[in-house]
């Protein structure tokens, strides 16, 4: 053990391996059992995440935005057991409909529902907790990749369920878990990261395996769009940190980030293309969302203890502070030193807000509208990286102090095992600390169990009848309403309906959907609201009733499920003069007009959205109320296929409007004819109709290019592998033959290279 630990402990004086080698993460030796002893402190960390957080395996409702997560992977199920594509599809059931799936990092939904229908539905769940409990072995690879040698990779990994911010959002067992914020998507990506950084760094240094590096790096972005940014950053940071290769390096980081993004086309241009009509949420503007916390907050956090180890004594930070200064001691000779600070700094610059990088992540595509308090999970991985180098380094004048100290025989194990007791207790309250978090977890999601069983099981039988009479959304409360305090155990009553799979309102601000912003101005006092939202059911808790007129339908236990009289899906409607809106300020237009007596009218600007232009109304909003424009005969919904379609009589010209947020790839067909479609006031979707009974069927149109981004991503991976194949052998076929010596570099033989990474920061 201490032959291990002396290869960390003296400082390398160069600093990488030489362009061409194809380092391996370790050379195991079957003889020498020393080689894997850094494993054990791998090992202990994903044993301590598995037995803590089995409780995540629980079959209960989330209190959290795993809500719209676990909906999206059954949503993709479905598609993909009905032979459809998952890729594209209107998602019915948040938001007022939404193309979530082309407008969101959905790819891990999609992985996850493929599985499912092998796996069964607890894989979700099973999805979640695999990955936080083996995420150290993420980290133990991505920090070997990155050069530090095993007993820091190791001592990374080990810090890696350990951390906890003042803030939440980074990598701690609070951004995923039950009781946490459920941000299961970011986890795919974050588990991924160590890796898609290591072999970033590997690719752009020495140039090693450039289409596995532009492959991993692809897929981070494409599971997470915000830590996909982090990646893409970072590749610039690995540029720089060896100015003398500059331009060789930048050029293999274009070949990396932009190869990655082109192998994954079928993710990215489809959301690039819908950036128009993704909606930018105006509740968020100019808050800590957005623009993150200032670089004052953040530091005072960081100084104070507070980003590794908020709540507790300040023992990872402290290690993190050892870590940066051996790294700084270092940073002149080593390049792997300068890494992890380096990503250090960037992230710390991001995590501090739009007031120190907008100027440059604002001319991003989308970087106005970035999460920037997410960029914690860059400090949290830096962090890991520097408390393993610092760790080490301390362990390290601890056993040669012994040494010196204790000059009898089996003096070096006593000193080994004193470093070993000595970390144990200064870590005994980082673990106890995370073993009481995880407590609290088992107890919570111990009693919605029992929830569940109880009066659970109502409200639950009561969003099934609601459910299968269809034609319209439920309402169980909101989350700005009395809805927030009104839970069966830790789940809000108004996130049941969407775990349930049934179409609703109240769980505001989950899709993307230019409706998002809108819908968070329900009225449930007002009854043309409920008409035009299409809110048919209203489940409430006993004794509460509807605010408005509705009839019982069923009670069952301390819940009773209302009806509301809606014209369903469709609705014959007038429409008047266009507003302007955009993505930006569909509620700030809208606002008003949801208020006034247009709604009950049923007189619905025309949106000029964006600037273009609109059709003839059939009215103007100056003539005088002549009474409905016509009647329903009656509606069909098939939420699966968003397709809705009905019989309707118009007394005069008039429109049908479909209740679901406006997509341009909305058609429809008025008795069989195809009709141009038009945005309708507050963000719905409408078409013109004579006088008179028509059939009229809306249907949402996925995106037909997907077999050519596709083909994009295989032609660019193919040329990534064999491109440089095939350039190494034709430069064979010109160069000399007669001296060896003449061979580029990188076609010398480098079998006796060690292939142990060099330049660990020791």
């Amino acid at each position: 053990m201490v032959d291990v630990l002396d290869a960390a402990q003296a400082p390398a004086d160069d600093e990488t391996p030489a362009p061409g080698v194809r380092a391996r993460l370790t050379r195991f030796r079957p003889h020498d059992w020393k080689d894997y002893a850094p494993w054990l402190l791998v090992a202990f960390a994903v044993a301590f995440t598995a037995w803590l957080l089995r409780a995540e395996l629980r079959a209960i409702p989330y209190p959290n935005d795993a809500t719209t997560h676990a909906g999206m992977a059954r949503f993709a199920e479905q598609r993909i057991r009905a032979g459809h594509s998952p890729f594209d599809a209107w998602f019915p059931y948040l938001g007022l409909g939404s193309p979530q799936f082309s407008e969101y990092q959905s790819l891990s939904h999609i992985f996850t529902g493929l599985l499912s229908i092998a796996f069964g539905d607890s894989t979700f769940r099973w999805a979640n907790y695999l990955m936080l409990s083996t995420w150290p072995i993420s980290v133990y690879v991505g920090a070997r990749l990155l050069g530090l040698d095993k007993w820091q990779a190791a001592t990374a990994a080990l810090f890696s369920p350990m951390l906890v911010n003042v803030k939440g959002y980074g990598f701690e067992w609070g951004s995923f878990i039950w009781l946490g914020s459920g941000m299961w998507s970011m986890l795919w990506a974050l588990w991924l990261l160590p890796i898609a950084l290591g072999l970033g760094y590997r690719a752009i240094a020495h140039k090693e395996r450039i289409a596995l590096a532009a492959f991993v790096v692809g897929l981070t972005c494409a599971l997470h769009f915000i830590t996909g940014y982090l990646v893409l950053l970072s590749l610039g940071v690995f540029v720089i940190v060896r100015p003398s290769e500059f331009l060789k390096r930048l050029g293999r980081a274009a070949i990396v980030g932009v190869g990655g993004i082109l192998i994954f086309a079928f993710v990215f241009i489809p959301t690039i293309g819908d950036l128009d009509y993704v909606n930018v949420d105006s509740f968020q503007a100019n808050t800590f969302w957005v623009n993150s916390f200032g670089a004052g907050k953040v530091f005072s956090w960081l100084f104070h203890g507070e980003v590794f180890d908020f709540g507790r004594a300040p023992i990872v930070s402290l290690l993190v502070v050892v870590g940066v200064v051996v790294c700084l001691l270092r940073s002149i000779r080593s390049e792997v030193a300068r890494v992890p600070l380096g990503i250090m700094l960037l992230s710390l610059a991001m995590y501090s807000g739009r007031g120190v990088v907008g100027p440059v992540i604002n001319h991003l595509p989308g970087g106005t509208n970035i999460l920037l308090h997410r960029y914690i999970i860059g400090v949290h991985l830096a962090g890991m990286l520097l408390a393993g180098i610092g760790a080490v380094w301390a362990a390290g004048i601890v056993i040669r102090a012994g040494r010196r100290l204790l000059q009898f025989r089996f003096g070096e194990v006593v000193a080994v095992a004193m470093v070993a007791v000595l970390a144990f207790v200064v870590l005994l309250p980082v673990l106890r600390n995370r073993e009481r978090y995880a407590h609290d977890n088992t107890y919570f999601t111990g009693t919605q169990v029992a929830a569940d069983n109880d009066y659970g099981r109502d409200a639950f039988a009561l969003i099934n009848i609601a459910k299968a009479r269809g034609d319209g959304r439920v309402y169980a409360g909101a989350s700005n309403n009395w809805g927030a305090g009104t839970r069966i155990g830790q789940v809000p009553l108004y996130q049941l309906p969407a775990q349930q799979d049934a179409d609703s309102i109240g769980f505001y601000l989950r899709t993307n959907s230019l409706s998002a912003d809108v819908e968070a101005y329900f009225d449930e006092t007002n009854p043309a609201q409920y008409d035009l939202f299409n809110v048919k059911y209203v489940l409430l808790p006993n004794p509460r009733q509807p605010a408005v007129p509705a009839t019982l339908i069923a009670q069952q236990g301390a819940y009773s499920l209302y009806q509301v009289n809606t014209s369903g899906y469709l609705e014959v409607v007038d429409t008047t003069e266009p507003v302007a809106a955009n993505n930006e300020d569909m509620a700030l237009v809208m606002a008003p007009y949801l208020s006034s007596a247009a709604v009950g009218q049923l007189r619905h600007p025309l949106v000029a959205f964006d600037g273009r232009s609109t059709p003839e109304p059939s009215t103007s909003a100056a003539a005088p109320y002549a009474g409905p424009p016509g009647s329903m005969q009656f509606n069909y919904a098939d939420y699966d296929n968003g397709r809705f379609s009905g019989r309707v009589h118009a007394d005069r010209n008039a429109w049908v409007m479909l209740k679901e947020s406006y997509s341009p790839r909305w058609t429809a067909t008025v008795d069989g004819v195809p009709v141009k479609t038009a945005m309708l006031a507050p963000s719905f979707v409408g078409v013109p109709v004579s006088a008179g009974d028509h059939y009229v069927a809306f249907r949402y149109k996925p995106i037909s290019h997907y077999p050519l981004y596709f083909a994009i991503g295989a032609l660019t991976l193919l040329g990534l592998i064999f491109g440089p194949v095939l350039w190494r052998r034709n430069r064979r076929r010109t160069a000399p033959s007669d001296d060896g010596a003449d061979a580029p570099n990188d076609e010398r033989d480098t079998s006796d290279v060690a292939s142990d990474p060099a330049g660990a920061v020791s």
